[in-house]
């Protein structure tokens, strides 16, 4: 029983976690939808992870392009 109170831990450990970026995502996302379009594009460019998808989501959302 030992190893399925383990896998049982690992998955709650591991939707913790989901949740939390999740959170940080949506964070980012509400920080960022108040900047103009060009900001917007400025800091996709200048970004990496979280900050990175947040911005990819409201240009997408926006219907704008990355040319």
């Amino acid at each position: 029983m030992a190893f399925f109170e383990q896998m049982k831990a690992g998955a709650k450990n591991a939707g913790s976690y989901a949740l939390s970026q999740a959170e940080e995502l949506q964070n980012y996302r509400d920080q960022y939808s108040a900047l103009s379009d060009e900001a917007l594009i400025r800091k996709f460019k200048s970004s990496s992870g979280a900050r990175k998808v947040a911005c990819a989501a409201l240009i997408k959302e926006r219907g704008l392009h990355l040319d």
